[in-house]
C-alpha cells in the first residue's frame, strides 16, 4: 500500500474521529493521535488480510482507498482507482440503483445488495457489497466503507441453475402427458402440469399440497402399494401400468414411469403418466373380435392387398380342409376354381377401388376336392391395407336352384 492510500485510509479514520493535521498539539490530542495511529495500523492490518475486497469513497462519492484484495477483484491498479468516482466502474444499467443506495449511506442507512462492476479487461465483475456510512465528529456524512465480495461464479451458477428450472418448468408444463412431482413417503402433491388437469378434473390450486389417498386418485390401493414398493426398492419404475380415478368417480387407464430424486434433502417422485384408455379399448376390442372371428360359424380371413390370407377363422379351416399354413403360403387365387379365378381378381382390384364388395360369389376348390360355392361380403381398410371378409357356404342354396 503507497503513501497516498495510507493517507487516504488516515484521513478517512481522521474524519471519523473528528481530527485533523491543525489540531492543537497538546497532551490529551497527542494521545488521541497515538490511540489513532494503533487504531490505524489495526485497520489496515484487518483491510489487508480479510478476503473480501474493502473500498472507502469520501461525501462526493471519490475512491478514495482499496485494499489489494479488491484490486485483484477488479484487476485495475490501485492508481487507477483512487480519485475516481465509483460510478466510473458501475454497469451503466445499474446506475440508477446505484445512486439509490448512495443516497440511503447519505441518511445514515447500510445496505446489502449485489452489483455488476466492470473490470478492467472489460469483462463484468458480479459483486456483493455490504456497505456503512461514515459520519465525522460533527455527526456529518462523511463517505462511506464497504466489503465487495466476488460472486461471479455463483451468479453463474444460479444463472444456469435458473435456464435449468426455466427448460423443465417448460417441458412440465407443455408436456401432452401427465406429470407430477410427489413426496415419496408421504405421497403429498408438490406439483402438477396442465395436463394432469386435463386428465383428471383436479386443478392444481385443488391437488397441491393434498396427499393422493385424499383425493382417491389410485383407484385401486393395491396399485398404489406395488408402485410405492418398487419405487423404494429400485429409485424407478418403468411402465406401470394402473388405474386412475378421475375427480368425477369415472376410471381411467394409465401408464406410469416414474423416478426418485432429492429435493431440499428429501426423496421426491417426478411421474410421467400416459393416458390408455384408447389403447386398452383398442385391445379390448380386438379380443372381442378376435373370441368371434374364431367362434363364428362362417368363414371368417384377413387378407392383404397383394392376395394373401393373413389370418384364417377355425371355420375356414374346417370346410376348406386345409391346415392355416397352407392356406397362408400363397395367394387365395390359387384355390379359387379354375373358371372364378379372373372374376374373383376383378372383384379384388373393385373392392381396394371403392372399398367393399357385397354378396360376391366365387367356387373354392377343397383340399379333398370339393368344389364349394362361397358368398363373400368384405371391406377394405384403406389406412391399414387390409381386407376384413366373411363368407357362407352357399352350395346346397346353388344346388337347389339348378335343380
Amino acid at each position: 500500500m503507497n503513501n497516498l492510500n495510507k493517507n487516504n485510509l488516515g484521513q478517512s479514520l481522521g474524519s471519523f474521529f473528528g481530527l485533523n493535521k491543525k489540531t492543537e498539539n497538546n497532551s490529551k490530542v497527542n494521545k488521541i493521535r497515538f490511540e489513532l495511529d494503533e487504531t490505524e495500523q489495526k485497520f489496515q492490518r484487518i483491510v489487508e488480510t480479510v478476503n473480501e475486497g474493502v473500498l472507502v469513497l469520501d461525501k462526493d462519492r471519490v475512491i478514495t482507498f482499496v485494499n489489494e484484495q479488491l484490486i485483484n477483484i477488479l484487476g485495475y491498479k490501485e492508481n487507477e482507482l483512487l480519485g475516481h468516482n465509483v460510478s466510473e466502474f458501475i454497469v451503466s444499467e445499474e446506475l440508477i440503483e446505484h445512486e439509490r443506495e448512495l443516497q440511503k449511506r447519505q441518511k445514515g442507512k447500510t445496505g446489502n445488495y449485489e452489483r455488476r462492476i466492470y473490470h478492467k479487461n472489460g469483462r463484468v465483475v458480479w459483486c456483493y457489497i455490504s456497505a456503512s456510512p461514515l459520519f465525522n465528529i460533527q455527526k456529518k456524512f462523511d463517505g462511506s466503507v464497504a466489503l465487495v465480495t466476488d460472486i461471479t461464479d455463483r451468479k453463474k451458477i444460479e444463472n444456469q441453475l435458473q435456464m435449468s428450472e426455466e427448460k423443465f418448468s417448460a417441458a412440465f408444463n407443455a408436456c401432452p402427458d401427465l406429470m407430477s412431482i410427489t413426496s415419496l413417503h408421504e405421497g403429498k402433491i408438490l406439483d402438477v402440469n396442465e395436463s394432469y388437469t386435463k386428465l383428471l378434473g383436479y386443478t392444481k390450486a385443488e391437488s397441491v399440497e393434498k396427499n393422493t389417498s385424499e383425493l382417491s386418485i389410485w383407484a385401486y390401493s393395491s396399485d398404489r402399494d406395488k408402485f410405492i414398493s418398487a419405487l423404494k426398492k429400485n429409485r424407478q419404475v418403468s411402465d406401470f401400468e394402473s388405474t386412475l380415478r378421475r375427480k368425477d368417480g369415472t376410471f381411467v387407464s394409465v401408464i406410469d414411469s416414474a423416478k426418485v430424486f432429492k429435493f431440499q434433502g428429501v426423496d421426491c417422485v417426478l411421474s410421467v403418466v400416459h393416458d390408455i384408455s384408447d389403447r386398452k379399448k383398442a385391445e379390448l376390442e380386438r379380443e372381442q373380435f378376435f373370441n368371434f372371428f374364431n367362434l363364428s360359424s362362417d368363414i371368417m380371413v384377413i387378407a392383404d392387398p397383394n392376395g394373401a390370407f393373413k389370418k384364417v377363422n377355425p371355420t375356414c379351416l374346417n370346410i376348406l380342409g386345409y391346415s392355416e399354413k397352407e392356406l397362408i403360403s400363397k395367394p387365395f387365387v390359387d384355390f379359387v376354381f379354375s373358371e372364378d379365378k379372373k372374376s374373383t381378381i376383378d372383384e379384388m382390384a373393385r373392392q381396394i377401388k371403392i372399398g367393399s364388395s357385397i354378396n360376391f360369389e366365387n367356387r373354392y376348390v377343397c383340399k379333398n376336392g370339393k368344389v364349394l360355392w362361397l358368398s363373400w361380403r368384405a371391406n377394405y381398410n384403406k389406412k391399414e391395407g387390409t381386407t376384413y371378409a366373411t363368407a357362407r357356404d352357399i352350395t346346397d342354396k346353388k344346388i337347389q336352384i339348378k335343380f
